[in-house]
Parts: C-alpha cells; sequence; structure tokens
C-alpha cells in the first residue's frame, strides 16, 4: 500500500485544503498523473500519483485541510490489493471553515468549473447529506450555490452559507492577513538594509520608444534580470539559516490584486526578448487578477521588483518576500535640470531603493549593484541587441 501526501511546495506552507479530486476512489492512477489540486495561500497546485496502481482510500476530502506531510490519500499497488480490506487508520479532519483568501473573491472563480454554478429553473440537486445539513440547519437549498458537477450542492456549500448567514461582512483587511503573516515573518527574519539612489533614466526611456508596446515595468524587469545575472548573490536566499539556490534564476514582479496583493514569478527573464517577457508578464498577470495562477508560477523567485512609478509615487520601501533576498521598488521618471558646459538642460530621472538580506548581501555589494542597472538604465548598452533595435 502506497500514499499520495502533501508536500512541503513552499517555504512558509504549512497546510493545504483540498479543492477537488481528479480521480475518484477505485481508478486506476498511472505514475506522474494528477490526482488531486490543493489550494495554498499563494495559489494551486496539482498532487502527482508517484506510482502506478489504483486510488484506494480517500482520507483527506474536498473542503478539508491538512497539514504538510499529512496522507491525503492511500494507493493499492493491484487489483488484489485494491478488492482487500482497507486496513490503515483514516485521520478525522473536521471540514476547515471558509479560507479569507488573498487571492480575488469568488465573482471572479479560479475556474469556471471550480466556481458556484449558476442557479437554473427546476429541481434542486444536491448531495444527500446537503439535504439533510440543510434541513438541521435550517437553511433553504433553493439559495445556495453548488460547486460539484453540474452545480450539485455539496456539504461544504452548506456549511459555507450558513457561515455566511452567521457572520458579520468580513473586513477587507483579513484578505490580507496570509501574505501580511509571511511579510511579518520576514521583517523579524530577515536583517533588511535599504540602499537607495536616483537612477538615468536616458536608456530606459529609448528602449521605451523602440518597444512602443511595452511597458516601463516590464522594461525594468528585463534591466534587473540583466542585472542579477552579473551579482550571483541575488541568485540566492537564506531561510531558517540553510542556504537555497534554485535551479535557474527567477525573478518575481508585485501584481495588486483587488484586495490582496500577489508575486508571480518568471524563470530565466533575462535570456528573453523585452517583447517575450512583456507577453509573459502580461498572462500572468492576467491569471493573477483571475485567480488561476498555479504553485510554480508564484515560487522560486530570489529578487522581486515593485514598480509605482505609473501612480506618480517618487520614491518608496518595501518588505522583502520571505524566502527572497532582495526587492527593488522604482518610482516615476522626472526630468530634473542639470547644466553640461555652460548649458543649462533636463535629464530623466527615477528613485529606485533596493532592500537586501543583510545576511547574504552587503551595503557596498548592494550599492554596486544599484550602479549595475544606473549603466543599463543610462545607456542601454547592456541590452542585448535585439532590444535596442540593432
Amino acid at each position: 500500500m502506497e500514499t499520495i501526501q502533501l508536500p512541503k511546495l513552499a517555504i512558509t506552507m504549512e497546510e493545504g485544503t483540498v479543492v477537488r479530486w481528479l480521480k475518484q476512489e477505485g481508478d486506476p492512477i498511472v505514475k506522474g498523473e494528477p490526482v488531486v489540486e490543493i489550494e495554498t495561500e499563494k495559489a494551486n497546485a496539482e498532487i502527482e500519483a508517484i506510482c502506478v496502481g489504483f486510488l484506494k482510500k480517500i482520507a483527506v476530502k474536498e473542503g478539508e485541510a491538512a497539514p504538510v506531510e499529512a496522507v491525503l490519500a492511500y494507493v493499492a499497488t493491484d487489483e488484489a490489493e485494491l478488492s482487500a480490506p482497507f486496513e490503515p487508520a483514516v485521520p478525522e479532519l473536521k471540514p476547515k471553515a471558509p479560507v479569507l483568501s488573498t487571492k480575488p473573491s469568488p465573482k471572479t472563480p479560479r475556474r469556471p468549473s471550480q466556481g458556484p454554478a449558476a442557479r437554473t429553473k427546476g429541481p434542486v440537486r444536491a448531495a444527500p447529506a446537503a439535504r439533510r445539513l440543510a434541513r438541521e440547519l435550517g437553511l433553504d437549498l433553493a439559495s445556495i450555490p453548488g460547486t460539484g458537477p453540474g452545480g450539485r450542492i455539496l456539504p461544504k456549500d452548506v456549511r459555507r452559507a450558513q457561515a455566511a448567514a452567521a457572520e458579520p461582512p468580513a473586513d477587507p483587511l483579513e484578505k490580507r492577513r496570509p501574505i501580511i503573516a509571511t511579510l511579518t515573518k520576514s521583517i523579524r527574519s530577515i536583517p533588511h538594509i535599504h540602499i537607495c539612489r536616483k537612477l538615468p533614466a536616458d536608456g530606459l526611456i529609448a528602449l521605451k520608444r523602440r518597444n512602443r508596446d511595452v511597458t516601463y515595468t516590464e522594461i525594468l524587469l528585463k534591466a534587473l534580470a540583466l542585472a542579477v545575472e552579473k551579482c550571483p548573490a541575488f541568485k540566492t536566499s537564506l531561510v531558517d539559516d540553510r542556504l537555497h539556490q534554485p535551479d535557474t534564476t527567477r525573478l518575481g514582479f508585485v501584481v495588486d490584486v483587488e484586495d490582496a496583493l500577489v508575486i508571480p514569478t518568471i524563470e530565466d527573464p533575462a535570456s528573453k526578448s523585452i517583447q517575450d517577457l512583456a507577453a509573459e508578464v502580461r498572462s500572468l498577470t492576467r491569471r493573477a487578477r483571475q485567480g488561476t495562477l498555479k504553485h510554480a508560477d508564484v515560487s522560486g523567485a530570489t529578487v522581486s521588483l515593485s514598480n509605482l512609478g505609473m501612480h506618480e509615487v517618487d520614491l518608496f520601501t518595501a518588505v522583502i518576500p520571505y524566502g527572497q533576498a532582495a526587492v527593488l521598488t522604482t518610482g516615476r521618471i522626472r526630468y530634473q535640470p542639470t547644466l553640461q558646459e555652460g548649458s543649462l538642460g533636463e535629464v530623466p530621472r527615477l528613485w529606485a531603493n533596493l532592500t537586501v538580506d543583510h545576511r547574504l548581501i552587503d551595503g557596498v555589494a548592494a550599492a554596486k549593484f544599484l550602479k549595475t542597472l544606473a549603466n543599463l538604465l543610462g545607456r542601454s548598452g547592456g541590452f542585448p541587441a535585439a532590444d535596442r533595435g540593432v
């Protein structure tokens, strides 16, 4: 008898909630085949089977939460084991109360099949257990949206309706608490130092003119990627006194999603053209706002970018996302007067603040990193020729 366990999908992950089982008890499974979808505080992830066999027993049902390394299901390795009486004890887990997620509200479900199905005229479709629970709680089934196949009402839908009716509207700040808890952990465990300077923006503006359909954020992300490739310390992070270094460079960028913040990540951004990078940024941003990001889309970054220039912000700082080495924040481009060879003119500049984990990066290394960025954004000579239109 083999088991399917809940893996630790992120450094800060402590538990996950079963969203749906992709296989049912008795179904054959193949090694590497997705079996169950799990929701974490950052995104959803599909857990794959580790062997060939049959799904013998589901231990954690849909809507229930389990800690990391908990047994989610048991797998029979052959038909004889499948037909034999089930012996391992199944842990009893109470259904998890509705989670105040950092994702968009249920008005924009992660997937059409996962959100509450629209109510149509005709008999109410509900599981027997859901009907019994609704009678006990005095709830009208016709008013409860179902999340099961074809809009079928499940017990978890009834419990969610009861909770919504019994509790006052949630404070919008509640939705931010999972990520706020992570940021608080960063503040407590990571020694932050802040290095800031004005960066020349001549090259940045020139690149924008040559790539009119991309944004300054996307160009800044490419510049950040090129700078990281020149500074190996920014490819690592230190968590619980253990050094982490991903196999490939991944950078994050902050996306504002209604009442939350999400940090999608891009793999090996330095090797991609500005146009390709921009297309990937837009795809990830759209999926972040739809709530359809997967775990791989939000993990593995060692440095992140947060740009508020479009909101007319000049300078700001940020907390390093837990598990990363640094975060770069940038403001708007402003022209400042300059005197060159006796002539008064003006040059474009923008403020940048680099916040680093002092356990890995000292002030001098951070200053050199900003100087590398200044050279890239001032002349754009460090960008690939294709990006510069050469």
